[in-house]
């Protein structure tokens, strides 16, 4: 019996944007801390992190402009 292994697709330009908005947002997300009250979260990372994520968004958010418009 042979062991399938399951292929990742090459999902080219769109795929790699979106792996990089993946790891933004865990990198952020990894550091968000819930309030003692329990109503809100509170970051506790690096400003870099967050700036990551924001470039990543800008990205993927420039890259839909063009297939849309």
């Amino acid at each position: 019996m042979s062991k399938q292994t399951k292929e990742v697709p090459d999902l080219g330009r769109i795929g790699t944007l979106a792996e990089n908005l993946r790891a933004a947002a865990r990198g952020v997300s990894e550091k968000l801390y819930l309030t003692p009250g329990g109503d809100a979260y509170e970051y506790r990372g690096s400003t870099s992190a967050v700036e990551f994520l924001l470039e990543t968004l800008n990205e993927l958010e420039d890259f839909q402009a063009g297939w849309i418009s």
